[in-house]
């Protein structure tokens, strides 16, 4: 939930991303309907482009619009995608009109295929930061579960 981290931004030396788990196209086009397709895209990629009406209750719909504005506190945008797949998008969100120069970085698939024993297999080139910096140095925090107590 991007609400816990909206204060991140006052702490010196930090910054905050926001993982989507859903697709690349999906962002896209929320964003793009909201801004009533306020900018004009290639004829290609709109070819067969379905509509989001439908896609969501009214209550889903109005949280995850509640929650856009405080992507403004971001520093990137990371998608569970591949650039192979979704790179069109990728392009039309990192337009200024959207991510407002944002980074949009495609980090996936998270969880890869199967790897044959002997193939010599890397990670995304930003998840080899972390690994390279000193014993207990980098904190990775995971939002997105709230508990509430009755105490």
């Amino acid at each position: 939930m991007t609400f816990a981290v909206q204060d991140v931004v006052s702490i010196s030396n930090v910054e905050s991303y926001t993982f989507h788990s859903v697709s690349v196209f999906t962002v896209f086009l929320y964003f793009w309907e909201a801004m009533e397709r306020s900018f004009a895209i290639d004829a290609e990629i709109l070819k067969d482009l379905p509509t989001l009406e439908g896609c969501f209750n009214p209550n889903s719909e109005k949280f995850v619009y509640d929650q856009t504005d405080f992507l403004k506190h971001n520093s990137a945008c990371l998608y569970n995608t591949s650039k192979v797949i979704e790179s069109p998008y990728l392009n039309l969100l990192a337009k200024e009109q959207i991510s407002d120069n944002q980074k949009q970085w495609a980090i996936g698939p998270i969880n890869p295929v199967t790897v044959r024993s002997g193939c010599n297999h890397q990670g995304h080139e930003c998840l080899e930061w972390p690994d390279k910096q000193e014993p207990n140095s980098v904190i990775y925090v995971s939002f997105g579960t709230t508990c509430l107590s009755d105490e």
